[in-house]
């Protein structure tokens, strides 16, 4: 879209949180108007005294020195004939970072507006020196440390034709902020839930401790009735509280930001007063509130959940309690990162994360309309990048060095490829494809006897945060191989049929020296639970070497661990897997059911509703700063649900296959999982299994109940059965 607009600020450049305001006049109400807006850091937009749309920190954050989203929304219902007026507020958000992390910050915030009419492509109003501004009631706001908002500056009918602008002041042009303005295309931030607390606790020190009994990202909704003019409420959020019930804060990265997430509403006094803040976000499942005048209800404080509103398309449910619970926990977590980009945790840091991004992103796919969202995330990954590997970070500031770290920059390859496998859009691939493949060739000249050494590795394995058994460069070398294999696929789907024998030599020579390096024949191990479920997984193992690979994995949980993991993020994402596709899906499951350390069981015992960083060591607090609660990368092999326990999986060419890994447990006795339409669920019986599928329409699949019995299904309904000696006699491998 042209813009004629200009970029307006406040010229005063104390002031963070800025209003603007512009009448304007129309003979009649047009048949359709359109605003279109971008305010940096964060804006929200009224017309006539009302709030345009129900997005939230809007726009998505960005490398802003490369491009700014714009957001367009219809207003025609909220125009009048005769005199109208526009209001903007501003927020920092991302742009204006100044606080935390050494500060980040692009510059003082500022806006450009346009309203277009009967689809006019010239603009009947824009933001310019015509403009008025003033000092609002949002007093302080940041995204890490929250937010004040002082009720007395609440300026009557601000955003109304009638406000006296007596006392606002022009605003100022000023530079354009970005070489692009582009349109948001992903699905906007969104309040998308409201919860009650779950418990109210009134504390010796007069603070009250609210317990919403689930960690999430968002904020909360105050009310408060009959208070003075000038009464400050403090609201402290935390994902914790201590053994004495007071609030804990350490797991939000106090230690390295240096900011407790706090957010003040000092109230205007008299009659009923509700607040929620706008320009920043939390992650909690505890609130501390001091300042109330009265006793404190569920109706005085509410968590409202906020994170990009993606659509639902996948869901899992089974006969088995723990899994039910384990993966709404996962899609707890997942939800609490999503905002804008994919994040790893939403107090500490609120990055962007490559390497969490990458391993999360199959279980996001399988049950979150999520295409358009990485592929705007995508497109921030190569605006950040900066040298010959992407950073580890994007979009943004935060840990900018000029090449991350291998496994982690694999992103830029993993994302466009699972997008078009749980979707089908291969102009994703199109899209990406010469940042996919720079990423390989600029691998493939670090590489050392095929081997690639500079990667994170199986992060935040029990115990620890770095990878301790594995090493980095197994993991590392094995995530190309898999990558050299997709680029194959990826070369010739976009035609350039000349890489695909670049990948498929790197793909040869990786996989080599991989089992020179690795391997241990005498042993028929790689050497610990990551590396065998990655190499039985990834189909890295000699062919005559998979099943004592598989048998020495089971050794190693069962007997050398005692039914206990040892994986990181890397390992986790394979281990049940690869355990139930050779045909230990017992020892799987029970791994999900143990409830000692360290297992999922042991976080829930310490109240855990999200999954966490770590597995609940004290001494890597100690070690490294408390750890945060809540972090997606550990719940990553919850889309083994989808792929293993239903089946649900596409082959490289996209073709639909549907194989369960059929576990005889006297528990799970019931599974049924959807995506996109397609339904998988199947009833273990005393005799037989009896599986229903159910195919959208266009779309056929290759069913396989058993090691005998394949099928090709089209559209409709399908009911299979199968003899029960006739699945469990065999390993159920894809």
């Amino acid at each position: 879209m042209p813009w004629s607009a200009k970029w307006i600020a406040s010229p005063d450049t104390s002031c963070r949180s800025p209003l603007f305001r512009r009448r304007f006049n129309l003979t009649s109400v047009p048949s359709r108007a359109c605003a279109f807006i971008c305010g940096l850091g964060y804006f929200e937009l009224y017309l006539n005294g009302r709030r345009v749309g129900d997005h939230v920190l809007d726009p998505a954050q960005t490398d802003y020195e490369t491009r700014a989203l714009y957001v367009g929304h219809e207003v025609t219902e909220l125009l009048v004939a005769g005199e109208n007026a526009v209001g903007v507020v501003l927020g920092n958000g991302f742009f204006k970072q100044d606080r935390v992390w050494g500060g980040m910050s692009y510059g003082l915030p500022r806006m450009i507006f346009q309203l277009h009419v009967d689809d006019s492509e010239k603009p009947l109003l824009v933001s310019d020196a015509s403009w008025r501004t003033t000092a609002g009631p949002v007093m302080e706001n940041n995204v890490y440390a929250g937010e004040t908002y002082d009720a007395r500056r609440e300026i009557e009918k601000w955003s109304e034709a009638g406000c006296d602008e007596a006392k606002w002041t022009a605003a100022k042009e000023i530079e354009s902020p970005t070489k692009a303005l582009e349109p948001q295309t992903i699905p906007p931030v969104r309040r998308t839930k409201t919860l009650d607390a779950v418990k109210i606790t009134k504390l010796a020190s007069g603070a009250t401790i609210f317990d919403f009994g689930q960690n999430f990202a968002g904020w909360t909704k105050l009310r408060v009735s009959g208070a003075r003019t000038g009464l400050p409420v403090r609201l402290r959020s935390a994902e914790s509280i201590n053994p004495d019930g007071t609030l804990d804060t350490a797991s939000t990265g106090v230690f390295a930001t240096g900011v407790e997430q706090i957010d003040t509403y000092v109230s205007k006094g008299g009659g009923e007063e509700t607040w929620e803040p706008r320009f920043t976000y939390h992650g909690f499942r505890y609130v501390e509130v001091t300042g109330l005048a009265g006793e404190a209800t569920k109706e005085t404080l509410q968590g409202v959940v906020v994170h990009t509103d993606l659509e639902p398309i996948g869901t899992f449910e089974c006969s088995d309690p723990i899994l039910n619970r384990i993966y709404e926990t996962a899609k707890w977590t997942l939800l609490s990162n999503v905002h804008g980009i994919p994040t790893d945790c939403p107090a500490r840091e609120k990055c962007g994360w490559l390497g969490d991004a990458q391993i999360t992103s199959e279980f996001a796919l399988l049950n979150f309309d999520a295409a358009s969202f990485y592929a705007k995330y995508l497109r921030d990954i190569e605006t950040s990048w900066r040298g010959d590997t992407p950073g580890d970070v994007a979009p943004g500031k935060r840990c900018s060095a000029p090449n991350g770290h291998l496994d982690w920059g694999l992103a830029i390859a993993f994302l466009p490829w699972h997008v078009y496998l749980y979707g089908g859009d291969e102009a994703i691939l199109r899209d990406h494809y010469d940042s996919m493949r720079r990423l390989m060739l600029a691998a493939k000249k670090q590489a050392k006897d095929g081997i690639l050494s500079h990667g994170y590795g199986d992060w935040c394995p029990p115990g620890s945060v770095e990878p301790p058994l594995t090493p980095p460069a197994l993991t590392t070398t094995a995530w190309f191989i898999h990558a050299a294999r997709i680029m194959q696929r990826v070369a010739t789907i976009v035609k350039r049929e000349e890489d695909a024998a670049i990948f498929s030599a790197m793909e040869k020579d990786y996989l080599a020296a991989f089992n020179r390096a690795f391997f241990k024949p005498d042993q028929r191990t790689y050497g610990s639970q990551c590396a065998d479920a990655m190499a039985l997984k990834l189909d890295l193992c000699p062919v005559d070497s998979i099943d004592a690979v598989a048998a020495n994995l089971n050794r190693d949980v069962v007997e050398f661990h005692k039914t206990h993991q040892t994986t990181g993020i890397f390992g986790s994402r394979f281990l049940y897997s690869a355990l139930a596709r050779h045909g230990y899906g017992s020892t799987a499951l029970a791994l999900l059911r143990q409830t000692t350390y360290p297992s999922i069981g042991y976080l829930f015992s310490l109240g855990a509703t999200t999954f966490w960083e770590c597995w609940g060591e004290k001494e890597l607090d100690d070690k490294w700063g408390a750890r945060s609660k809540n972090h997606p990368m550990q719940a990553a092999f919850v889309a083994w649900f989808h792929q293993g326990l239903a089946g649900i999986n596409y082959s490289p060419d996209r073709k639909l296959i549907l194989r369960p890994q059929f576990i005889d447990d006297a528990t799970l006795t019931e599974v049924k999982a959807t995506h996109r339409g397609i339904v998988s669920a199947w009833k273990n019986t005393r005799d037989h299994f009896a599986w229903h599928i159910e195919l959208p329409p266009g779309v056929s699949a290759t069913a396989y109940a058993s090691a005998s019995v394949e099928r090709e299904l089209t559209s409709g309904t399908h009911d299979i059965e199968v003899p029960r000696h006739a699945i469990l006699r065999q390993p159920q491998r894809t």
